[in-house]
């Protein structure tokens, strides 16, 4: 773990592509140790597919990394865009493809981060706190980075619909806890790209911080309530008897996520400004996410079993709190009101309620979607095709 966070600090304040190169297979090796930390099979071919995602990613980047080197003589950020042509030439909108495409494998963008389901579903809950909340926004930090360099507002547009949409469909279609939770994972980086794509930064920023504190309760409390309950299957898990610091803790969790007013999630999708398009992406996706986390409505009644693990309940409440107090920091930081508007507060709840009875209407018919992407050589040549549509979107973006 001080490994993990020491890289995590290194990567905050590194200002070069090489030493970001570094980082990131440090990042990568730990958060293999991390996921096969208990040495079950599954949880080491989780751990091993994950490895050679990011391998392949970051030999993807380093393709860039000598692109950029190549011709400008320099890696670093200020230099390279000092140096680099305002209207990118062809060599530079492939050296932004190839390092924008091996930092999406890491990032958990859809088409790139395919080994994340797998991953999560297998790991500890910790584990999957862990590498949900912090390491995948380490890969959102460089693409921060890049996007003051290059001309990428249209590319995470797409990418960001894309990938909220998609993830939001699948979370929608599993009834496996962890997958959900995985799947929404990927759904919720959608709001990140978007921002970004927009040029709400600050509200990018404001829902990956969120974000950690929502995911981390619900991988923690998720994993308790499997725990407990034998079975990871939502629709078996709600006959079961889970203990109460648990439930409310996917409670909190699934109301942070979802966005309900005045919880963390709420704010940091109300600062993610917008014209009409971003503002029906980002209400799509919430849709989207609702109907997913409406299962989890019967896990939120009934009696729990075990006495009070008392360590746990104060691990909750260490995540709970800052969901709920979560605006008064961010208002500290940056103006937020606009995002308790009468509108706003109106759109969100009739979003929410929308997406409540929706659920109802999806689940008469069981929608099987192809898994087949999530396999080791599907994924690997997804992420060829989605070089080339960086590519195309850098091109005709810049």
């Amino acid at each position: 773990l001080h490994l993990l966070f020491g890289s995590v600090l290194a990567l905050l304040f590194a200002n070069d592509l090489f030493s970001m190169y570094v980082i990131l297979e440090l990042l990568t090796l730990v958060s293999f140790l991390l996921v096969g930390y208990e040495r079950r099979p599954e949880q080491l071919w989780a751990g091993l597919k994950y490895m050679v995602f990011a391998a392949f990613g970051m030999g993807v980047y380093l393709f860039g990394v000598g692109v950029m080197y190549g011709h400008l003589g320099t890696l670093n950020l200020s230099l390279i865009a000092a140096r680099i042509p305002a209207e990118l030439p062809p060599w530079g909108v492939l050296g932004a493809s190839l390092l924008v495409t091996g930092v999406a494998v890491k990032a958990g963008i859809f088409v790139f981060s395919l080994w994340l389901p797998g991953a999560h579903a297998s790991a500890h809950p910790a584990v999957s706190a862990l590498l949900s909340g912090l390491v995948i926004k380490m890969g959102f930090v460089v693409l921060l980075r890049l996007s003051g360099v290059f001309p990428l507002g249209l590319t995470f547009l797409v990418l960001g619909t894309a990938t909220g949409i998609l993830g939001a469909a699948y979370a929608i279609y599993t009834y496996d806890l962890k997958r959900l939770l995985a799947f929404s994972t990927l759904s919720q980086i959608g709001y990140l790209l978007v921002g970004l794509g927009a040029g709400a930064t600050g509200g990018a920023v404001a829902y990956a911080v969120a974000h950690g504190l929502f995911k981390g309760l619900l991988f923690l409390a998720g994993g308790e309530a499997v725990r407990t309950s034998g079975v990871r299957d939502i629709s078996r898990m709600s006959r079961k008897g889970i203990p109460a610091r648990a439930r409310i803790g996917l409670l909190v969790g699934t109301l942070g996520i979802i966005g309900l007013p005045p919880f963390a999630g709420f704010v940091g999708k109300g600062l993610i400004h917008g014209g009409a398009a971003v503002q029906a992406v980002v209400g799509l996706i919430t849709l989207g996410t609702t109907v997913a986390f409406a299962k989890l409505i019967p896990l939120f009644r009934g009696t729990g079993t075990g006495q009070p693990r008392w360590e746990r309940a104060a691990a909750y409440m260490i995540l709970a709190i800052p969901i709920l107090l979560f605006p008064l920091g961010v208002g500290a930081v940056t103006p937020c009101s606009g995002a308790f508007s009468f509108s706003a507060v109106v759109k969100a709840l009739f979003i929410i309620g929308g997406g409540v009875l929706l659920h109802r209407f999806l689940f008469r018919r069981p929608v099987l979607l192809p898994e087949r992407i999530f396999r080791l050589e599907e994924g690997l040549l997804i992420i060829v095709f989605g070089l080339f549509l960086v590519f195309a979107l850098i091109w005709f973006g810049g």
